[in-house]
């Protein structure tokens, strides 16, 4: 019986002086730690934001001995900017719902805007 192919996943390096041995070696996150990361994204809870963002960058990080529990929030965002970086992209499209209101209903409340700008 022959086993499912491995699909290499590409190695890169994140340096900076804070982490351990000035740089730490990480793979892209894959479609199953996106998954994990949309669960939690409408979560009122920032606890489980910040618990799925270390999970994410801990599997992710490649150099041995290193735990993400260990490291400074500054640099767990740092990694995880980078990890998103490498793995959805640099771009984000972004916009913006006016809420301004526009005017008054008859019963007294606000006619707000609600266009969506780019």
């Amino acid at each position: 019986m022959s086993s499912l192919p491995v699909i290499p996943k590409k190695i890169f390096e994140v340096k900076s002086k804070h982490l351990p041995k000035g740089k730490i070696s990480l793979t892209p996150f894959t479609v199953g730690l996106e998954d994990l990361l949309l669960q939690v994204k409408d979560s009122e809870d920032e606890k489980e934001k910040m618990d799925a963002i270390g999970q994410v960058v801990q599997a992710c990080i490649q150099t041995p001995g290193v735990d993400a529990k260990g490291l400074p929030l500054f640099l767990i965002e740092e990694i995880f900017l980078r990890l998103r970086e490498r793995s959805i992209g640099e771009i984000i499209d972004q916009s913006y719902q006016c809420t301004n209101a526009v005017g008054q209903n008859p019963n007294g409340s606000d006619i707000l805007c609600n266009k969506v700008m780019p």
